[in-house]
């Protein structure tokens, strides 16, 4: 039983620990990447149906519409599926439309799933719950996911949508250094009070990371002066334990992939896939309800709520 995951998000704010001042800061993370995630996902449908005739009309019913037509599993991956290729044999897509709208799509996907695990314990944890299931339809029916082994022959189980139906995360005891995060010196030495905001001009490092926020994909502009509020920000951590929990001081610490057991594939499959690429439809799937932390040791890694096809 193996697994990958982060387990810490550095060169960010850290959360609260408790209280009013965590439940404020991931409601305001959690709105803000929902209201993002549905900005990426309405540029991929745009993108996706720019030639075609009626627009976004033409467009097949979502997953939601689906679910509500029928109740059996495969009856709706079948027909989620058949609609996605009539779409495609009707409507011309260019290569550069097409990829354009799977980069948008998955990327709305991933920040729909963010978005869930700030807002879990949110009314609005629903909205992004569903809105993640949409995506995931969307992007498993348009684009297609497959499985691939590594290098080892072992098959990971990768599906964002799957994965987020595991409500588990990680949290890690470590020393580390704290750094101020509008100067980015020791947070003991520098000027600044903690919880005031400041001026700052947003800058960008190497890898893209944006100085105001820590975050890659941001909506902050280079040059452009933001009010940053002056908080703990990790730096140089040494890890010294990690441990499984509910609900993580990092949100967004959870699992990235999931070993797929071979007597499970063998099982669904007839035949060992031996190393052959495989078709996913996890997303397409009904919601499958949630794994809790309690289920870990029985769940983790069996593969049990994973279709695929040869």
């Amino acid at each position: 039983m193996r697994f990958h995951a982060r387990i810490l998000t550095t060169g960010v704010p850290l959360p609260p620990a408790g209280g009013e001042l965590r439940r404020l800061y991931l409601f305001q993370e959690g709105t803000s990447a929902l209201k993002r995630a549905r900005k990426l996902y309405g540029q991929s449908l745009r993108a996706i149906t720019v030639r075609a005739d009626r627009g976004l009309l033409d467009l097949p019913p979502t997953y939601i519409e689906f679910l509500s037509r029928s109740s059996a599993s495969q009856t709706i991956v079948e027909r989620l599926l058949f609609s996605y290729r009539d779409f495609q044999d009707k409507v011309l897509v260019q290569d550069d439309d097409r990829n354009l709208a799977e980069r948008l799509a998955r990327q709305a996907l991933d920040v729909s799933i963010s978005a869930f695990n700030f807002l879990e314990d949110d009314i609005l944890s629903m909205a992004a719950h569903d809105l993640f299931h949409e995506i995931g339809a969307y992007v498993g029916g348009m684009f297609g996911c497959e499985l691939e082994a590594d290098k080892e022959g072992v098959y990971w189980n990768r599906c964002a949508v799957s994965l987020a139906h595991r409500r588990y995360g990680f949290s890690v005891g470590m020393s580390h250094d704290v750094l101020c995060s509008v100067c980015h010196e020791d947070i003991d030495d520098c000027k600044h009070f903690l919880g005031r905001t400041y001026p700052t001009e947003v800058t960008k490092t190497v890898e893209g990371k944006c100085g105001a926020c820590g975050r890659i994909e941001c909506a902050h502009e280079t040059g452009s002066i933001v009010e940053i509020y002056s908080q703990p920000v990790l730096s140089g951590p040494a890890l010294r334990e990690v441990t499984v929990t509910p609900r993580p001081r990092d949100p967004l610490a959870r699992l990235d992939a999931v070993e797929i057991a071979t007597s499970s594939l063998i099982e669904t499959l007839g035949q060992d896939p031996a190393g052959k690429k495989l078709r996913c439809t996890c997303c397409l799937e009904p919601c499958p309800g949630f794994i809790e932390t309690s289920s870990i040791i029985e769940r983790l890694g069996d593969g049990a709520n994973k279709r695929v096809d040869s």
